[in-house]
């Protein structure tokens, strides 16, 4: 995930992530967790939905915000 460009997404639209956490109905600190990636927590596919429609992100953006690290290129190698 690129939390640096989900936070701007979230500043862009005045969420914090007290307000986003909310609109998801998690915690604020389950929030932290996902957003920083803690014990290997991520963002639920719904949970990435409603992201997704909250902000109205396109298909690439939601792949650029939120799956960037899922493939290295060292997993692309033979």
């Amino acid at each position: 995930m690129d939390k640096s460009k989900l936070k701007s997404l979230m500043a862009l639209h005045n969420d914090t992530g007290k307000t986003l956490s909310h609109f998801l109905g998690i915690s604020e600190q389950a929030f932290s967790m996902k957003l920083n990636e803690k014990d290997d927590r991520g963002f639920t596919k719904k949970e990435v939905e409603e992201i997704s429609k909250r902000y109205s992100m396109s298909p690439d953006q939601v792949i650029s915000v939120f799956f960037t690290n899922l493939v290295s290129g060292k997993d692309t190698t033979s």
